[in-house]
């Protein structure tokens, strides 16, 4: 018989077809087809396994030999910096450095995505100070993160009591992950280029939890890092306007004067969003802490705070939010010596000098000269 143009086509196929011996040892093991996708092969991710693929080229030919072992090997050692150091850099307070390096990881036993997620910060972590691994953590912190967000995606559509401290927790992971991928063209924090970004998601994402199941997280084992910003949402709710005698933003405060005579129809939004910055200063600045430790939660209360219309407004470029905007670089640049903010306050002043005409440009210069940024020449 004569085979049919199909047939030929199909035995072609068949003969053009290459077995490849470069395929990842689970595969291998398994004696599947390995797509051999970098850094992660289809398969390994579907599985949620570790793809020997992320491993440093030193390490390859162990993997083929034991490729569970060196996967739990990495693990442990992304695992092992986590507890000895990373749980220390988000927060100064030791009791909140206690709870991230003990209560953190106990929560993600139980749920894997906060694990993951706490795995993914670390390998973020340590590619920001090792050279010479600095692509195979990259690698590590992607393959951890994608496994996390995929299970958490599956839960969060159901929040109820047992899992919404590990969704809140997983968030403020989330937060910290994407600061420390560090700017990128466009991102403005609360806003970018294109429309809403990864960081408002976050925020909103924890507002929301921390609304929905309130009780739940300031009676249960979430309380100390729920408690100390709740207390400063209240403080925000107790003043109405910027205090004549307040040192703090008093450039800013002629400003909302000025625009209130010119009847601006933001007046009020502004006049609110910079009085819930000046609690924030107050915070930072005025109450005493020890030292060396940083006022984390004075810093993001304002950001949590935000309105959306206060953003739009910046997302349009309208001067004064961006002057308002420049003034909370400020606070941010406490934060500049933990590795997850590096780089953020120059960038966001840089982007917001451009956005502003001459005339508007006079009301940044207190905050460009505490922050130390050299505006360009020309």
């Amino acid at each position: 018989m004569v085979p049919s143009g199909d047939a030929e086509r199909k035995v072609a196929s068949r003969r053009s077809h290459r077995k490849s011996r470069l395929g990842c040892a689970n595969c291998k093991r398994r004696r599947i087809k390995c797509d051999e996708k970098k850094p992660a092969c289809t398969n390994c991710v579907r599985h949620a396994i570790h793809c020997d693929f992320l491993l440093p080229a030193s390490q390859t030919s162990r993997a083929s030999a034991g490729p569970s072992n060196s996967a739990n090997v990495a693990q442990l050692e992304l695992f092992h910096h986590y507890c000895t150091s990373t749980a220390y850099t988000l927060y100064s307070l030791p009791g909140l450095q206690n709870f991230w390096r003990v209560n953190a990881p106990s929560i993600g036993f139980s749920h894997p995505f906060v694990l993951h997620g706490l795995l993914s910060m670390a390998a973020s972590h340590l590619s920001r100070f090792d050279d010479e691994r600095r692509d195979y953590f990259q690698r590590q912190m992607e393959h951890h993160w994608g496994i996390a967000i995929r299970t958490a995606t599956s839960v969060i559509s159901h929040v109820d009591s047992e899992n919404a401290p590990a969704l809140y927790l997983f968030a403020v992971v989330a937060s910290f992950i994407a600061l420390g991928r560090g700017p990128r063209p466009g991102d403005f924090l609360i806003f970018g280029d294109k429309g809403v970004c990864e960081h408002r998601v976050l925020f909103h994402t924890i507002k929301l939890l921390v609304e929905t199941s309130k009780l739940d997280l300031i009676h249960g084992i979430l309380a100390p890092t729920i408690c100390p910003g709740g207390r400063r949402v209240t403080m925000v709710l107790e003043h109405d306007k910027i205090p004549e005698e307040s040192e703090h933003l008093k450039e800013l405060r002629l400003l909302l004067q000025e625009i209130e005579v010119k009847k601006d129809p933001n007046c009020k939004l502004y006049r609110q969003v910079a009085t819930s910055l000046w609690v924030s200063y107050a915070l930072v600045f005025d109450v005493d802490h020890a030292e060396g430790q940083l006022p984390t939660h004075g810093v993001f209360v304002w950001l949590f705070r935000l309105p959306d219309e206060f953003v739009e407004c910046a997302r349009q470029r309208k001067p004064v939010a961006l002057v308002i905007f420049a003034h909370f670089c400020v606070l941010l640049h406490t934060l500049e010596s933990s590795w997850w903010m590096k780089g953020w306050v120059y960038h966001l002043m840089s982007g917001i000098y451009k956005s502003l005409d001459r005339e508007f440009r006079v009301w940044v210069q207190w905050p460009i000269e505490q922050i130390g940024w050299v505006p360009p020449t020309r």
